[in-house]
């Protein structure tokens, strides 16, 4: 898992993956989360929102092209990934 703040941050520095990764929006967060590429860290409307519990695939090779963060001012919302 990953904590998230207000500041987009990449899931993981460099992780191959073969097919792609979900992820997931803990279902106990209070809050939203954007997921997105490196431009959500200078703009929110970059992301893909996800509401506490949701999830998305994304067909990527490497972890280090995903990046999350809240949607807001809420932090120490968490994200959950797991690649294939």
């Amino acid at each position: 898992n990953k904590v998230l703040t207000s500041q987009a941050t990449v899931l993981n520095q460099n992780l191959e993956i073969k097919s792609g990764v979900t992820v997931k929006s803990d279902p106990t967060n209070t809050g939203m989360i954007l997921v997105g590429n490196n431009s959500l860290v200078n703009n929110d409307t970059n992301g893909y929102l996800l509401e506490p519990g949701e999830s998305v695939f994304l067909e990527i090779s490497n972890l280090n092209k995903v990046y999350a963060k809240v949607d807001g001012q809420i932090a120490n919302q968490k994200v959950y990934y797991i690649g294939s």
